[in-house]
């Protein structure tokens, strides 16, 4: 069975999540999806927001 990793980023430097996705390739991790994640301020409950943890 493959593993499988979900990327979660603020979105500021593109090149640090393509060097990520391929750190994780040379791994043999799959990255399945990559989610940009912008906050005013962390929310206690919940690092990522309501609405990402949902889908």
């Amino acid at each position: 069975m493959a593993t499988k990793a979900i990327i979660v980023t603020t979105g500021y430097l593109d090149s640090s999540v393509e060097e990520l996705q391929s750190l994780l390739a040379t791994l043999g991790v799959t990255v399945s999806e990559v989610l940009w994640q912008g906050r005013r301020k962390p929310d206690r409950k919940y690092y990522l927001g309501k609405g990402k943890m949902e889908t």
